[in-house]
């Protein structure tokens, strides 16, 4: 039983020290009232986590599907709008800066267009942003906004055999084509700590599970110091009746 508890207490140990430093990321990143959010995983209600952590991308797509998010990535997904209020009113009384919320119960999701069937058998088109990360169902919504209907593209010149401004399109290198007719693009230099999709990949606790997490800390190590006093007794008495 000692051994046991033990090893469940060093895994429970490791768990918490990655989660932290996922979470110490967002320092690096510049992004401190992200930070603070979720560091406190029960003082607002259930978080969910930062839009960057809550879907897994294929390395070739994570550049394009990163730009297709934006400034999104670091987005807090929570239960609803009394999260959001509470964890707003959290960094305004304690001047940590600010943050997006994107509450399940009231974000809208973006309906495709019509023709997106013609386009997605176009050469050189690999789908539509939504369809290239994996993520949990019940965040179905919260992608079809982040990413919008972005449709991602091999290069400019398979947006321009599609036609700019038909579909908002992002290339694998990163370069933007808006509906609008814009276009966006160039060297793009990745930085180290730059928030992604990649280097904030689905950490194992986030939210209340973080919470629960160390509240399976407490009662594991509680139950370790009971268990080593008891063993201690059995060894006293044992030297005794020697």
């Amino acid at each position: 039983a000692r051994m046991e508890l033990r090893g469940r207490l060093s895994t429970l140990e490791s768990a918490l020290a990655q989660a932290k430093s996922e979470q110490n990321f967002f320092h690096l990143t510049g992004l401190k009232a992200v930070q603070a959010i979720l560091e406190e995983p029960r003082r607002f209600g259930r978080i969910y986590g930062a839009v960057a952590q809550l879907a897994e991308v294929d390395e070739r797509y994570e550049l394009a599907l990163d730009v297709a998010a934006g400034g999104h990535l670091s987005s807090i997904v929570v239960a609803d709008g009394d999260v959001a209020k509470a964890g707003i009113e959290y960094l305004r009384s304690e001047q940590l800066g600010v943050a997006t919320f994107l509450p399940l119960n009231t974000v809208k999701p973006r309906l495709p267009p019509h023709d997106i069937d013609h386009l997605l058998g176009e050469k050189g088109v690999h789908g539509l942003a939504t369809k290239l990360a994996r993520f949990d169902s019940r965040f179905d919504t919260i992608f079809s906004y982040v990413f919008g209907n972005t449709l991602i593209v091999d290069d400019l010149n398979v947006a321009r055999r599609i036609g700019i401004g038909r579909i908002r399109m992002v290339t694998l290198d990163g370069d933007v084509l808006e509906v609008s007719g814009s276009m966006k693009g160039g060297y793009r230099r990745r930085k180290s700590f730059e928030l992604s999709f990649a280097r904030a990949h689905a950490p194992q606790l986030m939210g209340e599970e973080l919470a629960d997490h160390t509240d399976k800390m407490t009662v594991t190590k509680r139950e370790l110091d009971e268990t080593e006093m008891l063993y201690e007794k059995i060894r006293e008495a044992g030297r005794e009746l020697q």
